[in-house]
């Protein structure tokens, strides 16, 4: 009996360090998958910027000698051509990639608006818009993950941008603090978001991706989330 006991608990030990070392490898193998998730994104945000502003430049040159060199011209095309498709690809990997948490420090939110508001120019064209930034003089630094934010402020920017395309017109960015949480509030004077079209907002897009020409804020969204915050969308007819 005692031979069989400790046989007995010699097996329970035996399993239990077999289990303990497979739950301690998938363990460690989330971990690794995690840490290669948030490194990809970050890498894809910086790529996603950086072809988006050899697209904008491209598409500046394009315009300015346009029919004075058929073959530049053709060269341009094709390179504002491919610089989208690789975009397209980045803005994948960033809409469905691991947003959760990641490597996050202080930031002056004024400077990562102002990159955003550059970034998303070179998504949609401002022609005709204004923009506006109402800044208080002072405003804590917020604790969040630049290419996350730039993400998520890009997106809210070029959707504002691509409201006002055909009409132009005004683009406010207004900074605050409230009840001890920064508040950045962006305003368009675009056209108003139909309220069945407002519900879904931030709907995880259709299979395929949302229309370039759409506002869908389902990544903005995810990512404000992530960081302990969280978006608020409002529309009012003739007033954006």
């Amino acid at each position: 009996a005692a031979l069989s006991r400790q046989a007995a608990l010699a097996l329970a030990r035996a399993q239990f360090t077999e289990r303990f070392a497979i739950q301690e490898s998938a363990l460690l193998e989330r971990e690794r998958l995690a840490s290669l998730g948030q490194m990809s994104y970050g890498m894809a945000d910086e790529l996603h910027n950086a072809l988006t502003i050899i697209a904008g430049e491209a598409e500046l040159y394009l315009d300015r000698g346009k029919g004075e060199h058929p073959a530049a011209d053709e060269t341009l095309s094709r390179m504002i051509a491919e610089c989208h498709r690789a975009a397209e690809l980045t803005r994948r990997i960033l809409k469905f990639g691991i947003v959760g948490a990641a490597e996050r420090q202080p930031l002056d939110l004024r400077a990562v608006v102002e990159d955003s508001l550059r970034l998303a120019a070179y998504q949609a064209p401002m022609k005709g818009i204004t923009p506006h930034l109402a800044w208080p003089e002072a405003l804590p630094n917020v604790l969040a993950n630049r290419p996350q934010l730039h993400a998520a402020l890009v997106q809210v920017m070029a959707g504002a941008a691509q409201a006002m395309a055909e009409r132009g017109g005004r683009l406010e960015i207004a900074a605050s603090v409230d009840g001890g949480r920064v508040k950045l509030r962006i305003h368009d004077t675009g056209p108003a978001i139909a309220p069945d079209q407002l519900a879904a907002l931030c709907d995880p897009p259709a299979a395929g991706g949302a229309p370039q020409n759409s506002r869908n804020l389902f990544v903005a969204q995810r990512i404000l989330q992530a960081h302990q915050g969280e978006l608020r969308v409002e529309s009012v007819p003739t007033q954006g």
